[in-house]
């Protein structure tokens, strides 16, 4: 039994490690994201879904992070969550003029009513089951298929929008979602 055990933890090392570079993030980036990651990996329960975004956040630093859930032939949207920190970051923390503070305020509210009308029902297609970008209601953004541990399809993870995730990660994703 013990060496089944270390055999699957070798195993997930290994593919965790031929999934992610180092050289995509800072030391301190890396340090975070593997802490995380063996963390969720070492829990009896689920992580939350806050705990995910915390985690996924620390690749994309994408303002909306969603899910929707597979249902016969639609997807139905059950979590999302908007960081307004990474919709607009600080350039330089000092001497912010007021006129910029109330812009900023304006542009995130409008992304957050933007945002209540992504769609609740979405039809289902084939290309869900591959990492690729998808169009929504507040532009292109990523998406992930998550899997249950038998294999079938359960739903998506949708990162955006315009964001920039590591190149060398694109093509490994199939681990990220097997993660999640």
């Amino acid at each position: 039994m013990s060496k089944d055990v270390k055999d699957y933890i070798t195993i997930i090392g290994s593919r965790l490690g031929k999934a992610f570079a180092v050289d995509s993030f800072g030391i301190e980036e890396e340090l975070q994201f593997w802490a995380l990651s063996a963390e969720h990996m070492s829990r009896k329960e689920n992580p939350t879904f806050q705990n995910i975004i915390t985690w996924i956040d620390l690749l994309y630093q994408a303002p909306v992070h969603f899910v929707y859930k597979f249902d016969k032939d639609h997807l139905i949207l059950i979590k999302r969550q908007l960081i307004s920190e990474n919709l607009l970051p600080e350039k330089n923390k000092g001497g912010k003029s007021e006129k910029e503070d109330v812009q900023r305020t304006q542009f995130i509210q409008d992304f957050e009513n933007q945002m209540q009308n992504l769609e609740k029902k979405r039809q289902w297609d084939e290309d869900f089951k591959e990492h690729g970008v998808s169009a929504h209601t507040i532009g292109n953004c990523e998406h992930i298929p998550l899997y249950k541990k038998n294999g079938t399809f359960w739903g998506i993870y949708v990162i955006g929008p315009n964001i920039k995730s590591p190149v060398n990660m694109v093509p490994k994703f199939s681990i990220v979602s097997r993660l999640l």
